[in-house]
């Protein structure tokens, strides 16, 4: 089953406002035999949801999770890899959220089987401000929250 996006074509010069996607987190993995795992973490009413990309010689592969609760699940993109997700410690209340992530890495080695590494992360972020928030705060309190993200 596919879905089909309606897709503008961009034009010289042009102004593109808005955007597709926003993530409040961002984590990559080392690389493990030329392949990393990068997630992007946002929550919104209850749920977190987890972007995660499999950065790899043969391609990227990008495959969205939402959860609400500790979880252990496994992405395949294909038969010779994939990346098994534990979520841990995960407490999310009004304004802040966090959990622990493991993301194993295995790859099918020809004459060596299955490989694998396991990356760790802690991720803590506050609830995502919407666009119309940040559109319609000034100057001096926007500068506030750029100065405090550091």
């Amino acid at each position: 089953m596919s879905t089909i996006l309606q897709k503008e074509l961009v034009q010289n010069g042009e102004l593109i406002q808005g955007y597709d996607t926003v993530h409040a987190a961002e984590w990559c993995s080392p690389s493990f035999l030329k392949s990393k795992v990068c997630t992007r973490a946002s929550a919104e009413h209850g749920e977190v949801t987890l972007e995660a990309s499999l950065k790899t010689p043969f391609g990227s592969y990008t495959k969205s999770f939402t959860f609400d609760s500790n979880v252990s699940f496994i992405w395949q993109p294909f038969s010779k890899l994939k990346v098994t997700f534990t979520i841990t410690n995960l407490s999310i209340d009004d304004d802040q959220v966090s959990f622990d992530i493991s993301a194993k890495i295995s790859i099918k080695v020809p004459f060596l089987g299955w490989k694998s590494k396991t990356f760790t992360h802690h991720f803590e972020f506050g609830t995502l401000l919407h666009s119309e928030v940040l559109n319609s705060i000034d100057e001096a309190t926007f500068a506030s929250l750029l100065a405090i993200q550091e």
